[in-house]
């Protein structure tokens, strides 16, 4: 019993020393998808020329995907990650600064 609530407890701390982090971090499309990883930054410049606004990235539909051209597995990734975001369950990581 105690190691469980230790346990909800530090889990409680990591998430909202995570959601603090990422206050300050502007998101773009190409912060998104450089996000999500998996080869799906490849396709930055498509989405950033067709759509232009990071707003309606979140909304878009998979078959405005196939007519960019992007690949099903990346259609699949970024309608997953776009949901998590709208429900704020994920947030692309902040870039570490480099000097």
């Amino acid at each position: 019993m105690f190691n469980e609530v230790c346990y909800a407890c530090v889990a409680t701390v990591v998430w909202l020393l995570g959601k603090l982090g990422d206050v300050n971090m502007k998101v773009g499309i190409p912060e998104f998808l450089n996000g999500i990883g998996n080869g799906v930054e490849s396709h930055v410049t498509k989405l950033e020329s067709e759509i232009r606004d990071f707003q309606k990235l979140p909304v878009i539909r998979t078959l405005r995907l196939k007519k960019l051209g992007v690949p099903c597995k990346h259609r699949k990734l970024i309608l997953k990650y776009t949901h998590k975001y709208r429900l704020g369950l994920w947030r692309p990581r902040a870039q570490p600064v480099k000097a």
